[in-house]
C-alpha cells in the first residue's frame, strides 16, 4: 500500500516517536563514551556507525565523509564524459588549425 493511504493511530505515532528518541539518545551517548571531550562531530558519529555491524542500516543515512576528489576517482567514466572529452579535443584541434592558417 502507498504511504499516502497509510493510517496510524495517535498512540502508535507516540510510541514510534519515543522509540526514535531513545534510539538517538542511546546512539549519541554511546558515541560520547568513546570521546575524550563532551562534543560530537559528524565524523565521530559516521565512524561509530561504520564500525558496528548492527548499525549498518544507517550507513546510507550517515556515511563516512569522502573528499570530492576521491569520489570522482571512484566513479566510472561514462559515455557522456568520453564524448565531452572527445568534443574538447576536437574543439582544441579546430582552434589550433585556425591559428595555424
Amino acid at each position: 500500500p502507498a504511504l499516502n493511504d497509510f493510517q496510524i493511530s495517535a498512540e502508535a505515532a507516540s510510541v514510534i516517536a519515543k522509540a526514535t528518541e531513545l534510539f538517538a539518545n542511546d546512539l549519541l551517548s554511546t558515541c560520547l563514551k568513546n570521546k575524550q571531550v563532551n562534543e560530537l562531530e559528524y565524523d565521530d558519529i559516521a565512524a561509530f556507525v561504520g564500525n558496528y555491524e548492527k548499525l549498518s542500516f544507517l550507513s546510507d543515512i550517515i556515511p563516512k565523509r569522502v573528499l570530492f576528489s576521491e569520489a570522482m576517482k571512484a566513479m566510472p567514466a561514462t559515455e557522456s564524459d568520453e564524448t565531452t572529452a572527445q568534443n574538447t579535443n576536437d574543439t582544441n584541434t579546430v582552434s589550433n588549425n585556425n591559428h595555424n592558417k
